[in-house]
This record gives structure tokens, sequence and C-alpha cells, in this order.
């Protein structure tokens, strides 16, 4: 029973729910290149991308260990409570680095370049988890920090299958790095606006601009709405040279025009909603779930088997959801508002 509890415990550090995300990005992009890959390679791959997952979320708890302990809302982490202590955070950590280099380097047989650019996107996650709410660096910096070191795990993946890029590989990639930006910059950030205010951190979104008023009223900015509708054009710009470059089916471009338009609305929703509350209820990942799908469908005509049936079953649920959503706003009972 201990051992179980122990796994737990990691399971928690590493935000083992999210590793589906970080697991597919090296797969999605060597499927970029080549949409026959082995079972091997799609296993490998998947170890890559699963270490720089482990590694990215146990780097941040541990580097943030001094700043969460004083923060009320995350004293039930297994780092805060000494389930797990800090060296042991740490080690879990960094043991990722040389298991990712040495699966891409001699499993997968990557190439020397390739093997570097997996160093730089440790780097760069490490450069976010460092700076992204505190430090003398503008708080953009991080965030592209992260968006490359994501963009540039998932070229290394690509790299594996080819040291001669398509284009449409090239626009799959920019367009990930974008999505990524934009989720973590502003969804991901307003969820935790208020324990950040709260504790004096210095997010994205309060470095600009938006303030958490009392104990729920938020106020978002301008800066925020212009830098989420430039972000959100330029995904859409890539979306639409993907449509261009990638031959599909006119039902998954149909899927992706609007997995991209409810993800803009979701978005739109987000930053218009004047309650912190209601932005926690909002399912503020929403949006950078629904883009993210909508880029996976470029390749989704590369899985089989169960991986297929997984991966349709979740675009069905996808499909469904607004549609659930607005029968029970529906079926909800009119109430007048009094004057």
């Amino acid at each position: 029973m201990r051992f179980m509890e122990v796994v737990n415990d990691f399971a928690q550090l590493s935000r083992i729910y999210l590793a589906p995300f970080n697991v597919s990005i090296p797969i999605l992009g060597a499927l970029t290149v080549n949409p026959h890959l082995t079972i091997g390679n799609l296993f490998a791959l998947g170890m890559v991308g699963l270490s720089a997952h482990i590694f990215g979320f146990s780097l941040n708890d541990a580097i943030d260990y001094s700043l969460d302990k004083a923060t009320t809302s995350r004293q039930s982490r297994p780092l805060i409570t000494g389930r797990i202590s800090l060296l042991s955070a740490w080690l879990f950590g960094l043991i990722q680095v040389p298991v990712a280099l040495f699966t891409y380097y001699v499993i997968l047989h990557g190439s020397l370049g390739g093997t570097v650019l997996l160093g730089v996107s440790v780097i760069l996650s490490i450069a976010y988890n460092s700076f992204s709410k505190r430090g003398p660096f503008p708080r953009i910096m991080p965030e592209l920090s992260l968006a490359l070191s994501v963009g540039t795990l998932c070229l290394c993946g690509a790299m594996t299958q080819s040291l001669s890029l398509p284009l449409r590989s090239c626009v799959f990639i920019l367009a990930l790095s974008l999505i990524l930006m934009l989720t973590n910059s502003v969804p991901n950030h307003l969820k935790d606006i208020k324990t950040d205010s709260d504790s004096g951190f210095d997010s994205f979104v309060l470095a600009a601009g938006s303030r958490i008023i009392g104990n729920d009223e938020v106020k978002t900015s301008n800066f925020l709405w212009i830098y989420s509708i430039v972000l959100q054009v330029m995904i859409v710009t890539c979306m639409l040279a993907l449509i261009a470059l990638t031959r599909i089916h006119l039902i998954i471009g149909i899927l992706v025009i609007f997995f991209v338009l409810y993800s803009s609305l979701h978005l739109r929703m987000l930053l218009s909603l004047k309650s912190f509350k209601q932005i926690r209820q909002s399912l503020p990942l929403l949006s950078g779930i629904y883009s993210y799908t909508a880029l996976s469908l470029f390749v989704s005509g590369t899985f089989y088997g169960l991986l297929a049936v997984v991966y349709w079953l979740w675009v069905l649920m996808l499909v469904l959801f607004p549609a659930l959503l607005a029968w029970q706003i529906w079926r909800t009972p009119y109430r007048a508002i009094d004057q």
C-alpha cells in the first residue's frame, strides 16, 4: 500500500493527468514527415515526450518550493506536505534529461543536431520555470521560452524521420508553438490570477495589466485582449495554410474549422468574464484543448488500431460537448432580471 501511495505522490508531482499532451508532441512531429511509424518508434517518441513532461512539472514544483510553501491553496501538494522530499523532486526531474537524450540518440537513432536541439528544449524549459513569475526579464520572455521549448520538442520528433523537413511540418510546428503560447500565457494564468496576485507573484496576465479586485472581480486589460487576438489570428492563419498544404478529407477540414471557431469563441468568453469564480468554472483550458485537437486532425489519417479508436472517441466527445452544453442552457428555467 505504501508503494502505491508513493507512486500516487510522484504522479501528482508530475501532473500525470496532463501527460498525453506532451507524450504526443514528438509523435505528431514525426507523423508530419512519415505517416507510417513503427510501434517501436511510436513508443520511443512517446518516452521522450513523457520524460520532457515529467522534467518540466517536477522542476516547476522544485523551483517554486519556497513560493508554494507560502501559498495557502497549494498546501496539499506532496512536495509541500513532505510526502516527497525536495531532493527527491529534483532527482526525479533531472533524471529525465539523460533518459530522454539516450532514448532519442541511441534508441531512435536521432541525429547529433536533433539531440542538441532536444538539449536546447530542456534549457528553454528551465528558463520558463525559473522566470515565469519572477526575475528581471519581461514576462513575455518566459512564455516565449516555453513555446519554443515545446516547438523544439516537436521539431526533434520530426527530425527522427528526415533532416529535410517539408513546409507542412514547419507550419505544423509553428502552429503548435503558438497554441501552447496562447493557452499557457492567457487561460492558464487567468485561472490562477487570484492565487498569484495574493501571493505577490508577477504572472504574465498581471504584468499585462489585468487585475483581481477584491475577492472575486477580475479586470482584464486591453493589452491582454490585443495580445490574445493577435496570437489567435496567427493560429488561424497557420491552420488555413495547413489546409492548403495538406490533402485532407472535407469532413476533416470542417472539423478543423469548427474546433478553431469554438476555441476562439471560448477564449473570447473567458476574457469577457468579470468574476474569478466564473473563470474557474468555465473550463479555462478548453480553448487550448480544441485548438490542439484541431491541429492533430491534420495527421489523424495516420492513426490506426486502438489509438485510432481512442482518438476518434475523443474527437466525438469534443464535437458533442457544445451541443450538450447548449441543451443544458436551454433546459435552465428562465429568470427575469429585476429592474
